[in-house]
Parts: structure tokens; C-alpha cells; sequence
């Protein structure tokens, strides 16, 4: 049985019951912790993840790497001005395909932009390219 199990701000975890002495910090799931992470903590900031389908952004990806893999589909990203002003996330292409990865915004302000481009903006990210990104106020911008 599962014992000593601490999860501060962790949403769509499964914790296998054979897991001892785990502490979970702002982990976003879904993922599973079986007993490879006994006797360790794990941050989510440390984590990178991969993205298949559309995401929709929140604080919890703050300094998070995310690989987007468009190989079957577009991908648009939907980030959330009003709520992540600060927030920084590095974007990685997996993929060569033909498909295209897009940015949004929840639209809260009404007058968001990407560098002062319209929204959805087509990223136009090759395979493995980056784009490391951030907002203030109503804008997402790159950030180096």
C-alpha cells in the first residue's frame, strides 16, 4: 500500500500502490508514479512534456519544456494572457510533417496578439526548432 504520499497543486496523477515517500509539486498529468520515484520528489517544473493534440495552457507549465509532436494533426496552443503574465514555456517540434502548430489566447482582454500578430498565429516551427515564450499583459512574445 501506497504510504507517505505528499501532492501539492497536482492534478491527473495515478499513484500505483507500491510507491513510498513520494512528494508530487505542481505535477500535471496524466502520469503515472509507480515505485521508480520512491524516496524522491519530483517538481513539475522539472518535467518536460509532449503534446500530440490541442493544449490549453496554465500556470502549472510555468518553465516547462513541451514537445509538440504534429505528426497525425494541426496542434494549436492556447495560451491565457489575463492568467500567465510571466509565465515562460519552451516550445520544441518533434516532427517533419505537413501539419501546422498554431498560438491562441483564451481571449479575456480582447486585444491579445502574438508580437502584435492576429490570433490564432501560425508558428511556421520546423523539426526540432524552438520557441521559448512568454506574455505580458496582452501579448505572448518570444522570450531569450
Amino acid at each position: 500500500m501506497a504510504s507517505g504520499i505528499t501532492l501539492i497543486n497536482c492534478t491527473d496523477l495515478t499513484v500505483m500502490g507500491d510507491v513510498v515517500n513520494f512528494i508530487g509539486l505542481n505535477l500535471t498529468g496524466p502520469l503515472v508514479i509507480d515505485n521508480k520515484y520512491s524516496h524522491t520528489t519530483l517538481n513539475g517544473s522539472d518535467i518536460s512534456v509532449t503534446k500530440t493534440t490541442d493544449v490549453v495552457l496554465d500556470r502549472t507549465y510555468h518553465n516547462k519544456t513541451i514537445y509538440l509532436d504534429a505528426t497525425s494533426n494541426d496542434i494549436t496552443i492556447t495560451w491565457d494572457c489575463f492568467n500567465m503574465d510571466g509565465v515562460s514555456i519552451n516550445f520544441i517540434r518533434k516532427d517533419a510533417s505537413g501539419y501546422n502548430i498554431y498560438i491562441t489566447d483564451v481571449g479575456t482582454y480582447g486585444t491579445e496578439s502574438f508580437i502584435g500578430n492576429g490570433l490564432p498565429y501560425f508558428t511556421a516551427l520546423t523539426q526540432y526548432e524552438a520557441i521559448p515564450l512568454t506574455s505580458l499583459a496582452d501579448t505572448i512574445y518570444i522570450h531569450h
